[in-house]
């Protein structure tokens, strides 16, 4: 069960990144005409986001989700709503890639 548990942890972790990484690339066109301590606070934002919901994610094994405060859900709901406008902005920017790709 334990090692289960850790592979699916790891190719779901993968898997995030690689959208992060992914999505990463558009956030950067988007600010690359701004200035330099606005790129530095949006990379910090950014990537600080991802560090927390990977370190939220890795502590859930040690929490009682079952008898959870209203902070841990309306976290638990703001991380998910995020990841799902990062997968839709994937999605986006997948589509343009191969539509560029075609061409």
């Amino acid at each position: 069960m334990q090692a289960r548990f850790i592979i699916t942890f790891i190719l779901v972790t993968l898997f995030m990144l690689s959208i992060d990484f992914y999505v990463w690339q558009g956030v950067k066109f988007l600010i690359h005409g701004v200035s330099a301590k606005a790129k530095q606070v949006v990379t910090y934002t950014y990537w600080g986001y991802t560090i927390f919901t990977f370190l939220f994610f890795a502590s859930m094994p040690f929490m009682d989700v079952r008898h959870s405060s209203t902070i841990f859900r309306i976290t638990l709901s703001l991380i998910f709503a995020i990841l799902i406008l990062k997968v839709i902005w994937f999605v986006f920017i997948f589509l343009d890639d191969l539509i560029r790709a075609i061409r």
